[in-house]
């Protein structure tokens, strides 16, 4: 199976420049844990989740007051994948990195995210 089969989109994502308040309103609309973070032309610049937001809150519990913007949570260490290649190898990237979603890329073209919970449901399809 390829990541292009497993992948979720399309890509729900937060420009840089938003705050927590517009993160949190993003998850519970779309009903998803994290979201690439982009600039403001379209450039991929990290990703957000609900652990950053956590770990932000835990180091400051006035984050929510302040206005934090999600550049100050975000992590920018991504791990993009290609949408050919094999979900082993992804789960595996996944793995050792120790992530819970990565992004899906051909030629600079943000295209999906997989997370931990799309593998789980291929477990459970799998199983039943």
């Amino acid at each position: 199976m390829k990541v292009s089969e497993l992948m979720q989109a399309p890509v729900h994502s937060i420009r840089f420049d938003a705050t927590l308040q517009d993160f949190d309103q993003l998850l519970l609309e779309q009903n998803i844990s994290g979201a690439p973070v982009l600039a403001a032309d379209g450039e991929l610049l990290g990703l957000v989740s609900k652990t950053d937001v956590v770990r932000s809150y835990n180091e400051d519990p006035l984050i929510f007051q302040r206005g934090l913007k999600i550049w100050e949570i975000m992590t920018t260490e991504v791990l993009v994948v290609p949408s050919e290649q094999d979900v082993r190898e992804t789960a595996r990237k996944m793995r050792e990195a120790r992530l819970h979603r990565v992004l899906v890329c051909d030629g600079g073209e943000l295209l999906g995210v997989v997370s931990s919970f799309d593998f789980l449901s291929v477990v459970a399809d799998d199983l039943a």
